[in-house]
């Protein structure tokens, strides 16, 4: 009997999942902590930001991701390697893409925030 999953399958299976896990618990641990920070210093938060932070798009994210997670190991155990290391490969690019985005909707903000000097903030003497 030929063996059906190869050990860089193995590899190839274990990257996605763990990146997922790190990108929930980067939203889980971050994401509270920047959102109260952009509540307290005001003004309303670009939609990127709030798309990146909310639970939904998070949930989305890791639906999708470990479906296809699921979807090559199910592929590569049925020796049907090309479709399994297609699905793999797009568990990945999800996953890279949904971290870029969180990341890119987090340090927008402060990316673009205008910091006025103290000598502009105080009023001028007549």
């Amino acid at each position: 009997m030929a063996r059906r999953i190869k050990a860089i399958d193995f590899v190839l299976l274990a990257i996605p999942p763990v990146s997922l896990v790190s990108l929930a618990v980067a939203h889980f641990t971050i994401g509270p902590a920047m959102l109260k920070m952009f509540n307290e210093y005001g003004g309303a938060l670009p939609p990127a930001t709030q798309i990146a932070l909310s639970f939904k798009s998070l949930l989305g994210v890791e639906i999708v991701g470990f479906g296809l997670v699921f979807g090559a190991a199910i592929s590569l155990w049925q020796a049907k390697r090309s479709r399994g290391l297609v699905l793999a490969g797009l568990s990945l690019a999800v996953t890279f893409a949904a971290s870029i985005f969180f990341l890119y909707a987090l340090y927008l903000p402060a990316a673009t925030s205008v910091v006025v000097p103290e000598s502009e903030n105080q009023p001028r003497e007549r």
